[in-house]
């Protein structure tokens, strides 16, 4: 029981990575997509990776990766 309330527990997301969960939908959806939603002008696309990341560590978003065709 506790290792099922331990996976179900969200850390909260930085003010960074909130609004980056905020702009993203259930729809897939490209890297650079979700970088033009964002309000910030100048994000780099590492920043939003370490975003992604954090996000998925804290069990807010899952990812998927596919090779391109």
């Amino acid at each position: 029981d506790d290792l099922v309330k331990k996976r179900a527990q969200k850390e909260p997301p930085t003010d960074e990575e909130g609004k980056l969960l905020e702009s993203l939908t259930t729809q897939r959806r490209s890297l650079e997509e979700v970088r033009r939603q964002l309000p910030s002008e100048g994000i780099t696309v590492n920043d939003l990776f370490e975003w992604l990341k954090g996000l998925y560590r804290k069990g807010h978003i899952e990812i998927e990766v596919r090779k391109r065709d």
